[in-house]
């Protein structure tokens, strides 16, 4: 009994969490905000939200090509210049990877993973042992960037990390989208 006791408040906490952030994405989403202060407390509120980590958002180019923007107020500027204008593919750390195939990618070990090769060093500098990311999808699938969560310990994410990555890249499209036609309206 004690152990499904302890699941049941696991659980309940989870959901909680879940909760808690989604109603703060949405009360942030009704404030008059740029994009960019947008993004950033996005990014700051899912740090809060999972204790240990460091949180990006990379947009895309017009032609959803080449990471063109980073966001991640707790990351090295050195380590988010290193992707500006970097084509996406299928081997491109976490982030290009998701960019490219539009599902998540989760390495629990960046130290080790192939994809991470040409960033690696950059990574470990940072500090950075593994990286979850999520690609941010709107208008029909189409991708326009990644969210992504890094840990300083090798780490996979559980479902509800999973479940939380997921929420933030879907309110970050809903506040790409919201920009986008707010900009076509004037």
């Amino acid at each position: 009994r004690v152990s499904g006791t302890h699941q049941d408040l696991t659980l309940t906490h989870r959901a909680q969490r879940r909760e808690t952030v989604r109603s703060f994405l949405l009360n942030l989403l009704a404030q008059d905000l740029s994009l960019q202060d947008l993004l950033e407390q996005t990014v700051a509120q899912l740090e809060a939200a999972m204790p240990g980590s460091l949180c990006t958002i990379l947009l895309l180019d017009n032609e959803r090509k080449h990471i063109e923007q980073g966001f991640g107020r707790s990351m090295p500027a050195a380590f988010l210049n290193a992707f500006n204008g970097v084509a996406i593919g299928p081997n491109l750390g976490s982030c290009g990877a998701a960019a490219y195939s539009g599902q998540p990618v989760y390495i629990d070990d960046i130290a080790t993973h192939p994809n991470w090769a040409l960033f690696k060093d950059t990574a470990l500098a940072a500090g950075l042992a593994s990286c979850w990311s999520q690609p941010v999808l709107v208008h029909e699938g189409q991708v326009a960037g990644t969210f992504a969560v890094y840990h300083r310990l090798v780490l996979s994410p559980d479902e509800d990390d999973a479940k939380l990555l997921e929420m933030a890249a879907r309110f970050v499209a809903l506040a790409i989208e919201r920009k986008q036609a707010e900009s076509e309206l004037q």
